[in-house]
């Protein structure tokens, strides 16, 4: 399966991911995990940082995901519409922000 999204940092990262609905689900996020969520909020900037690369079912190219990915150099795709749905915490993913898709391993 391929999802797609918006790239809005690009680079390439295999990882694992761990899918992130509410603040209790940051406990335990380990520095290289891939950051799966519907959206991203500032309260959550030194999490972020740990991520290999991020996703977001929503946001855009000015969004809080977008420009935590630029500053720290993570690769990024925002607006996969599924992504959340599609990947489930512990899987193998591919992320290619550089053509814009996602891969379960």
């Amino acid at each position: 399966m391929t999802i797609k999204g918006i790239v809005a940092n690009p680079g390439k990262y295999t990882g694992i991911a761990k899918i992130i609905g509410t603040k209790a689900d940051l406990t335990g996020f380990k520095k290289g995990e891939i950051f799966v969520a519907h959206s991203i909020n500032p309260g959550i900037a030194s999490t972020l940082k740990k991520a290999g690369a991020i996703i977001t079912d929503e946001s855009g190219l000015t969004s809080h995901a977008a420009i935590i990915s630029k500053e720290k150099d993570i690769p990024c795709l925002v607006g996969t519409r599924n992504a959340t749905l599609a990947i489930r915490s512990g899987d193998k993913i591919l992320v290619n922000a550089v053509d814009g898709w996602i891969k379960i391993l």
